[in-house]
């Protein structure tokens, strides 16, 4: 190959219908001059050849990179050089064929050809035998500015932060014309005639009498607390009373985190109207559509990249005590999609960090929290007779028992209902199932772990002290 030869390559002609690559065509289709085509013979919109192997350059410097001469991998065939021969990627690229492929590697291995790395056969890129391996998005800016977003809400400003809002604006911005792998919504349904019409809630209990209180109230007690009782979770800043359920009762026992001998009262609520609800999961299968060509893509992958890892971020297991600092980010993304977010949703589903099955989590933000009154018996008192194990009498569960007569009141009767003094304007959405309340008493915990032994290691030069600074603060 030489310089003339080139020269005449790079004045070829591509038209429009040549190309497969959607962006492509419509680009040279709209700023192409009429000209006969080099691979086809008929007269259309056409690009240079050294226009578009300029754009694949481009391209290859974003999107690929090349693989070393002596990076191989083994294989049932021997030993193969990591990644795609770069005729074929560059064919991948602009999908037009191998004739016009092989012209594009050809002007771009001229552009990049050296003289002195020829002498001492170094390759350079777009050799003809080079290799090239796609680098995947990374999300790396959108990470960045994740860090910087939660060092805003710890050091900065939590309330009226202009610089937050921006942030998640641009984070969850069109998030619902976004494509997912499968094809599926990244909104769930929950509520009647769904696969998610009922939410288990736990409550942990170290005391007797307040779990007594809590059967005996099991709307107020089992159910989200109120404003001035609501204390700083995940998905809630203290004094925003939200409702954190689970798809199965076991995950609402782990996500309490209860000591060994300690009460759970798990409740089964049903969701009684339609909620809409963000699944974080659907976020892993989120992927960039679109064309290597189009120069806002590499945004959109990036984005996208970061957007797959944002559940993992959200529901990372925080240390009792780190609650304070460690929510901040996670409330305040809450606060943003229940008030601000497009198109409106109830709530977020997303996986348990505490159980180990596939269970999931719900938060229901504030105005999809309202959970149905029961109604009082005027006038009946209530007793409650605990759990029995005795070789003569055996009574396994608690009973709850109504006493209709009001001639004479029982040890520890309580009336269910409470009053409010403010009224709730809110539409009621859950609704308790009395008769599916069960009491687990927390005999043992499992755990799991993830040993790294301690070895001993003795060596007769004294260490420099700047190594170990060094993993600290150099």
């Amino acid at each position: 190959m030489n310089y003339a030869d080139v020269e005449d390559i790079k004045n070829k002609k591509l038209c429009s219908e040549c190309t497969g690559e959607r962006y492509l065509s419509n680009e040279i289709e709209e700023s192409g001059k009429n000209a006969k085509c080099s691979y086809c013979g008929a007269r259309r919109k056409c690009y240079t050849m050294e226009l578009v192997s300029e754009k694949v350059d481009v391209i290859f410097k974003r999107y690929f990179e090349r693989t070393p001469e002596a990076d191989f991998e083994p294989s049932p065939y021997g030993w193969e050089r990591d990644g795609e021969p770069v005729t074929y990627l560059i064919d991948d690229v602009v999908k037009a064929g191998n004739d016009v492929a092989t012209d594009i590697q050809q002007i771009l291995e001229m552009k990049y050809y050296s003289h002195s790395a020829a002498e001492i056969f170094e390759e350079t890129e777009f050799a003809e035998d080079s290799q090239y391996v796609y680098k995947y998005a990374s999300g790396v800016e959108w990470h960045e500015r994740w860090s910087k977003f939660q060092n805003s809400l710890t050091s900065e400003a939590r309330f009226f932060n202009r610089e937050v809002e921006a942030y998640l604006d641009s984070v969850f911005q069109d998030l619902d014309k976004l494509d997912t792998r499968k094809g599926k919504s990244i909104f769930v349904t929950a509520g009647p005639s769904t696969e998610l019409e009922y939410l288990f809630r736990a409550r942990t209990f170290l005391s007797g009498d307040k779990l007594e209180l809590a059967l005996f109230n099991p709307d107020k007690e089992l159910g989200p607390p109120p404003s001035h009782l609501a204390a700083s979770g995940r998905m809630n800043s203290k004094g925003v009373s939200t409702f954190y359920g689970a798809d199965a009762l076991n995950v609402a026992i782990s996500e309490v985190r209860p000591p060994v001998g300690s009460d759970v009262a798990i409740a089964r609520f049903k969701i009684i109207r339609p909620l809409r609800l963000l699944n974080l999961f659907s976020l892993a299968d989120l992927y960039a559509q679109g064309s290597m060509f189009d120069p806002e893509w590499s945004d959109k992958a990036e984005r996208v990249a970061f957007l797959r890892d944002l559940q993992e971020k959200m529901v990372f297991p925080v240390m009792p005590g780190d609650e304070d600092f460690k929510y901040l980010s996670t409330q305040a993304i809450s606060d943003y999609l229940a008030n601000r977010f497009e198109p409106e949703i109830d709530g977020i589903v997303f996986g348990s960090v505490q159980s180990k099955s596939r269970g999931l989590n719900v938060v229901l933000f504030q105005k999809a929290s309202r959970v149905k009154e029961l109604k009082v018996t005027p006038g009946a008192t209530y007793s409650l007779s605990k759990p029995i194990q005795h070789p003569e009498y055996y009574q396994p569960d608690y009973i709850l028992t109504t006493h209709l007569s009001t001639k004479k009141r029982l040890k520890k009767a309580v009336p269910i209902a409470g009053s409010t003094s403010i009224e709730d304007i809110r539409p009621i959405t859950l609704d308790i199932d009395v008769n599916q309340i069960t009491v687990c008493h927390i005999d043992a915990i499992i755990y799991e772990w993830t040993p790294a032994r301690v070895q001993q290691h003795t060596e007769k030069k004294a260490p420099v002290r700047r190594g170990f600074r060094g993993l600290l603060d150099i």
